[in-house]
């Protein structure tokens, strides 16, 4: 099932589409938009559905997480 956010970004790229055409660059945004939640929600279902991680599984991630040289916050 689709998150609230999902939805609303769901129903805003439609208002876009449906008053500016599938094309229109007005609708980039609205649909980067539902693209993020989409994703957002399959990786909290697959999260969800996997079984608990070991405490050496943890530590493993979030040493690989930790080390990475990638700034999200910048984007």
């Amino acid at each position: 099932m689709a998150s609230p956010a999902t939805r609303s970004a769901r129903a805003t790229l439609a208002v876009r589409t449906r008053d500016h055409g599938p094309d229109a660059p007005a609708n980039i945004r609205a649909r980067r938009a539902f693209d993020v939640e989409a994703l957002a929600d399959h990786i909290n279902a697959v999260v969800d559905a996997a079984p608990p991680l070991s405490a050496a599984q943890r530590d493993r991630l979030w040493a690989v997480l930790l080390r990475s040289t990638r700034n999200v916050a910048s984007e």
